[in-house]
């Protein structure tokens, strides 16, 4: 069995959960890479690679703000749209 060369990865658990803990949010990948601690060049990495499931990890993430995003503005234009009931 071939030992692997190089230094161990930066993306552990936490990583990842802090990452898509920013991205729920819907802040930008450069502002979870920044708070990570991470060059862009290895994030990209990550995403690029084949043996785990970060790039779907994140995707999901994204789709999830997005998602939120919609709902909040659908809902706070249904407010502003409705009429004024005053009740005495």
């Amino acid at each position: 069995m071939a030992n692997k060369v190089g230094r161990p990865t930066k993306l552990t658990d936490k990583v990842l959960d802090d990452i898509v803990g920013i991205l729920r949010l819907g802040l930008s990948e450069r502002t979870a890479q920044e708070f990570v601690g991470v060059d862009h060049s290895t994030f990209e990495r990550w995403k690029k690679r084949e043996d785990n499931n970060f790039a779907t990890t994140i995707k999901k993430a994204q789709a999830e703000a997005r998602i939120k995003m919609i709902i909040f503005f659908s809902f706070k234009i249904k407010i502003m749209t409705s009429p004024i009931v005053i009740i005495k």
